[in-house]
């Protein structure tokens, strides 16, 4: 059976400097990934660099990295099917990503990653989270030798539960392309 969700784009956050890249696009022939399985983030006084591996309708698939310094960086794993990113939030200076933050389906947290520090002045918050109607499958944003962006690709489970949710957080939603999840493919492994 294949089934199709909607996915959408949402953000990117933060600044303008460094390289656009774009890891949503990609699996399940073109349509995304399918999940987010595993990320290593390294950071110190804000947000270094970010790897991730995706799902690809049960197939691992290791993005490229992003940013500066991601060797010997702990990796962090999902309990991938059951267990999926429901919540990113983090700090943006006018440049870079500053603080980071994840959450998943099962209230696990992922982070911090990066600094708060105690001067925020000039920094600004983010925030989205699917509260049980998405979640996260793809990243996007843009890299130099630091996280300069980052933005999210969602596949949407429920759509009413999901727009109503974005509107409420004030989060601005891209259309992205239908993401087809072959759930004989996902049972098999």
């Amino acid at each position: 059976m294949v089934l199709t969700l909607q996915r959408v784009k949402i953000g990117p956050w933060g600044g303008t400097g460094g390289h656009a890249w774009d890891e949503g696009g990609h699996g399940a022939s073109a349509g995304g990934y399918t999940g987010v399985r595993r990320m290593s983030i390294g950071s110190s006084w804000c947000v270094s660099s970010m790897l991730f591996e995706y799902d690809d309708n049960g197939k691992r698939v290791k993005g490229t990295l992003q940013g500066e310094g991601g060797n010997g960086i702990p990796e962090e794993e999902l309990d991938f099917h059951g267990e999926v990113l429901t919540h990113m939030c983090g700090y943006h200076d006018n440049h870079l990503i500053r603080w980071l933050q994840f959450r998943s389906n099962r209230n696990r947290t992922f982070g911090p990653y990066g600094n708060l520090g105690e001067d925020r002045a000039g920094w600004t918050r983010f925030e989205v989270s699917m509260e049980h109607s998405g979640s996260i499958v793809g990243f996007c944003g843009r890299s130099g030798n630091f996280t300069d962006a980052i933005g999210v690709y969602v596949a949407v489970w429920n759509p009413e539960r999901f727009y109503d949710s974005m509107r409420r957080q004030g989060v601005r939603v891209y259309r992205a392309s239908p993401l087809r999840m072959d759930l004989r493919q996902i049972e098999e492994e």
